[in-house]
């Protein structure tokens, strides 16, 4: 008896046949589309960081520690620390978004752990060195002088250093110091004083002073800055 086919002799296929499905690999970790986003954020970070960290030193290189940069409060130690952490961060992201399987992600691991480390005990080091700073623009009379006073301390010790002011490029003029972590400057224990083209500058070195005497040589003489003032 012959064989009956469903489909009469002859006559073709039903066109109305779903699609062949397609196999789908898909890929473990990031997708390539995300990890490209990714790269380009962190590459873009980490470039503005080494930018600002080669500035920094180079200025403070060829300065001899007397030019530099200042942004708000962060002088160039500070703005090197967070270029530093903003860089070795943007590393660590990217050795995380690498993919990796088999061997080289067991060889991966432990790059991933100390890089992580690193990282944070560069935050660590970072904090220390510019959490606590403060940034005071000198006034006389309420006028502004150009020069600013950066303090930092450390455990009961505080050194300050008096710049002048032009835009984000500074020049150290001269230094202060302050006694049980009492920073003079942020905390308004000074006295300035116009004297022709001088600004004369008095301060208290301890916070339990009632109020800043004048008698005597100014601890701080500075150059009056044309432009500045009322």
């Amino acid at each position: 008896m012959p064989h009956s086919d469903s489909t009469a002799a002859g006559e073709p296929e039903s066109a109305e046949q779903g699609p062949t499905p397609e196999t789908v690999q898909i890929e473990p970790g990031l997708a390539p589309r995300v990890r490209r986003i990714v790269f380009i954020v962190v590459g873009s970070a980490a470039a503005a960081a080494l930018a600002l960290l080669i500035t920094a030193v180079w200025l403070g290189a060829t300065g001899l520690g007397a030019v530099g940069l200042l942004v708000g409060r962060f002088d160039s130690l500070a703005l090197a620390a967070v270029a530093a952490v903003t860089l070795l961060s943007a590393g660590v992201i990217a050795l995380f978004a690498l993919p990796a399987d088999g061997w080289w992600l067991v060889l991966m691991i432990p790059v991933r752990i100390v890089a992580a480390l690193a990282a944070l005990l560069t935050f660590l080091v970072a904090l220390l060195v510019c959490w606590d700073d403060s940034a005071t623009a000198l006034r006389v009379n309420g006028c502004e002088t150009g020069y600013i006073v950066v303090e930092e301390s450390f455990l009961f010790s505080v050194r300050g250093d008096v710049y002048r002011q032009d835009g984000v490029i500074v020049h150290r003029m001269q230094q202060t110091s302050g006694d049980d972590a009492f920073r003079p400057f942020a905390n308004g224990a000074y006295v300035t004083e116009r004297v022709g083209d001088s600004i004369h500058v008095w301060y208290s070195m301890h916070s339990d002073a009632r109020f800043v005497s004048t008698d005597g040589e100014p601890a701080l003489t500075l150059p009056v800055r044309p432009g500045h003032g009322c």
